[in-house]
């Protein structure tokens, strides 16, 4: 699950790769990893709130039909 949540879309890393290559910046070494540092980091952002909520939906939908038996069970025997 984690390996899941963390890992971006390796092709958007790589769309941003080709558009940074193909466009021509007059900027220093060091704002390269920076601006990769920024694209990764708001991509792992917006996986990882999508991944959450997925599993969140997927886990209440699949506990509701079991907490449901248990409130049934719970009133007739409790």
């Amino acid at each position: 699950v984690f390996l899941i949540i963390f890992s971006p879309p390796k092709t958007e890393i790589l769309k941003f790769l080709l558009h940074y290559k193909s466009a021509d910046h007059k900027g220093s070494i060091l704002q390269y990893p920076i601006k990769l540092l920024t694209f990764y980091f708001s991509i792992f952002i917006q996986t990882f709130f999508i991944k959450c909520l997925y599993i969140c939906c997927i886990l209440y939908f699949k506990a509701m039909p079991t907490f449901m038996v248990f409130n049934k069970v719970r009133k007739k025997y409790l």
